[in-house]
């Protein structure tokens, strides 16, 4: 059976065409995120400023590839996973940030936000274990972290602009101001 699990065939999930498409759609969901936050949710600061952050930062990633496609370099290493890392841990940190400064409260969508976010971070950090470090050419992983990134992200964007309630999550987050 494990053979069986080796041998998926992850050029499906993993094809450029298909990465562009879902990336696209990632995108424009934060961007209808954040205007719908602007122009029907005007109840929440700390919305506001997380819808933007997130859908500038996804912006800038989704653009970025164009950067890496033509053999560039960004941020800091040629581990591409790690610079995402660097990535969400900057976009969390600039949320905060921004949210301190403001003294605004931290609306429940953005904290579970920056959960699905570190949930981001530690798949990005797994996948650089396997990809560059243990070097392994297939691995069960790579196409559960496929569809993990971009559920992650539509969750995001969703808790943004819905008002729906996952009580596990919230109790997985502190209540910091």
């Amino acid at each position: 059976m494990a053979d069986k699990i080796d041998m998926l065939d992850v050029n499906l999930i993993n094809s450029w065409s298909y990465i562009i498409a879902i990336d696209t759609v990632v995108f424009f969901a934060f961007v209808l995120a954040a205007l719908y936050v602007f122009f029907k949710r005007s109840d929440s600061r700390s919305l506001k400023i997380a819808s933007l952050v997130y859908a500038f930062s996804y912006g800038t990633g989704f653009f970025m590839g164009d950067v890496i496609d033509e053999g560039g370099k960004y941020l800091a290493w040629n581990a591409y996973y790690l610079n995402w890392v660097i990535f969400d841990a900057f976009t969390i940190f600039t949320i905060f940030a921004i949210h301190t400064l403001t003294k605004t409260l931290h609306h429940k969508a953005v904290k579970f936000a920056f959960l699905m976010t570190t949930i981001n971070m530690c798949s990005y950090l797994i996948m650089h274990y396997l990809a560059f470090e243990m070097r392994y050419p297939s691995h069960w992983f790579y196409v559960v972290y496929s569809s993990l990134v971009n559920v992650t992200a539509i969750l995001i964007a969703s808790g943004f602009a819905f008002k729906f309630r996952l009580n596990w999550a919230y109790r997985c987050t502190s209540n910091y101001p």
